[in-house]
């Protein structure tokens, strides 16, 4: 009943818990043998494999943030006036939203405060990139978290008939922002984890050499890095993840990594999706 009953969009947060530390070693990243890095070398560095193990459990939103929701809870709405004024907008997912910090109520993080402030739950926040990755791909190892791949065909352009099914993207999106839950959900019952908007993560964006140093020193491919949280210092770049209703095939992927400055002027894609550690 959850994705036909609109309270859970609108008046309600309906949360999954994600079973990451029963699950053991799995793969962040993608694959060298994925199609799409022929002549873009960039993403190679952005999306370097390494296993990673998360040793605690966490509930993550079912949905991304809507535009009620953001609004009920900080009495703000950071969504272009486009948006705004759609008939639907209630359960559009909240976009224009800076990373920002815990008292700005016009921010992801300010959202993440006043949930803090209304619940006495310390342990809400946005997720970090692995528990992102990891909720996103649902025990897959696939670009999709269908279990299926984009065909080599539909990663630049066109559309792909497995992308259809679980992204809102170029092919899906009809140029715009769509209400969240309208695609087929991964295993873990979450919608919208390819497309419609951005999702602020709480780590400092990194790539390349930077990136590796990242998972630890003296890291090998066999190395299993365990609760990652990325580089302690970088610039004022957050990481973004899950891609937007604009993007090809490519970058709707669950590897894909993206970054954006946490105090800069954002953009209608940039949206949240809410975490809540398990108290020990």
């Amino acid at each position: 009943g959850v994705t036909n009953n609109v309270k859970y969009k609108t008046t309600h947060l309906v949360m999954r818990k994600v079973p990451a530390a029963s699950y053991g070693v799995w793969t962040m990243g993608s694959p060298e043998s994925e199609t799409f890095y022929k002549g873009k070398p960039e993403y190679r560095t952005r999306e370097t494999n390494h296993l990673v193990r998360l040793t605690r459990d966490y509930y993550i939103g079912v949905f991304e943030v809507t535009q009620k929701q953001y609004y009920l809870l900080t009495g703000n709405n950071t969504a272009v006036d486009e948006d705004k004024a759609r008939d639907d907008a209630d359960v559009l997912p909240e976009t224009y939203l800076m990373y920002g910090g815990y008292t700005g109520y016009t921010t992801a993080l300010g959202f993440v405060g006043k949930l803090r402030a209304k619940t006495g739950c310390s342990g809400f926040d946005v997720p970090t990139e692995a528990q992102w990755e990891f909720a996103c791909r649902a025990g897959t190892d696939t670009a999709l978290n269908c279990g299926h791949n984009i065909e080599p065909t539909a990663l630049w352009s066109n559309s792909d008939v497995w992308a259809n099914k679980v992204a809102i993207y170029s092919a899906t999106s009809s140029g715009s922002i769509q209400p969240v839950g309208k695609m087929a959900p991964n295993a873990f019952g979450l919608y919208d984890m390819h497309g419609n908007a951005f999702e602020w993560c709480s780590d400092f964006y990194s790539d390349g050499d930077a990136y590796i140093a990242s998972f630890g020193s003296g890291w090998t491919p066999e190395t299993v890095v365990v609760d990652p949280t990325g580089p302690s210092s970088t610039s004022q770049n957050k990481v973004l993840r899950s891609g937007r209703f604009s993007d090809t095939a490519v970058g709707i992927r669950s590897a894909l990594r993206g970054g954006g400055g946490m105090w800069t002027t954002p953009n209608r894609t940039y949206g949240m999706r809410v975490m809540l550690a398990v108290e020990d």
